[in-house]
């Protein structure tokens, strides 16, 4: 749904919670249960995702990083109950962001040190001893999806994230609001798609859905007419000028 932003290594020391970019892979995406210094949203431990967006970005705190519970230092070994909410604002965000901005939510293998494993419901990440051992902390991860997000999204204007690790019932407190979420996303996406003439029953999770390689196909083709028909306006004025 998106351009990807390949994140290579997270130095902290650098200015708390910096990114840098790399070059594609630079995280191979595995990280073994030995190599694996805390697990968040595991199955049986709980998870929650969810992506929010308004118009108005007054009532977004652009660049906050909120944790409510046990930060990844001080909890190794641990299994941890996991909640993640992005909070998106921007004047001219629409319905037919949608797609994009839920995408953003599920950064894969764009930050070194960090697996994710994810659905449209549920979030489930590893963070390695390497990363670790050099800083890799909540705020960390939680600026690596905002600069990810505004790389994907520009016209997201202000972003801000929250994550909520303090226990299961903490972090499935946010159900509701996420099947909320998701079924007003469905709603907006299938309704775009329905406009451009095309009937498409969306789960808004690409990574396992069977028409995934059609979307991609349909947007090659809205992407080339639209760059067609950027060639030939200048083209055309000449020519009646």
């Amino acid at each position: 749904m998106r351009a990807r932003v390949p994140l290579a290594r997270i130095r902290r020391r650098c200015d708390r919670g910096a990114v840098r970019q790399g070059g594609p892979g630079s995280n191979p995406g595995i990280i073994l249960r030995g190599e694996t210094f805390v697990e968040v949203g595991n199955p049986i431990a709980g998870s929650v995702g969810l992506t929010m967006w308004t118009d108005d970005p007054a009532l977004v705190t652009d660049g906050r990083v909120t944790l409510v519970g046990p930060d990844i230092p001080e909890s190794e070994s641990e299994s941890l109950a996991f909640a993640q909410v992005l909070v998106v604002g921007g004047e001219t965000l629409s319905a037919a962001d949608q797609g994009v901005l839920q995408q953003c939510q599920h950064v894969g293998d764009e930050v070194e040190g960090y697996m994710l494993r994810s659905t449209a419901d549920s979030v489930w990440g590893r963070v390695s001893r390497d990363a670790a051992a050099a800083g890799f902390d909540f705020e960390t991860l939680g600026r690596a999806y905002l600069h990810l997000l505004k790389a994907a999204l520009p016209r997201a204007s202000v972003a801000e994230v929250l994550f909520v690790t303090a226990g299961k019932a903490e972090a499935k407190s946010f159900n509701g609001l996420a099947e909320r979420s998701r079924a007003t996303g469905t709603e907006m996406v299938t309704e775009v798609w329905r406009e451009q003439g095309y009937d498409v029953d969306c789960s808004l999770d690409c990574s396992v859905c069977e028409s995934k390689p059609v979307c991609d196909d349909i947007r090659e083709v809205l992407a080339g007419r639209k760059a067609d028909t950027r060639v030939r306006s200048p083209m055309a004025r000449s020519a009646s000028g």
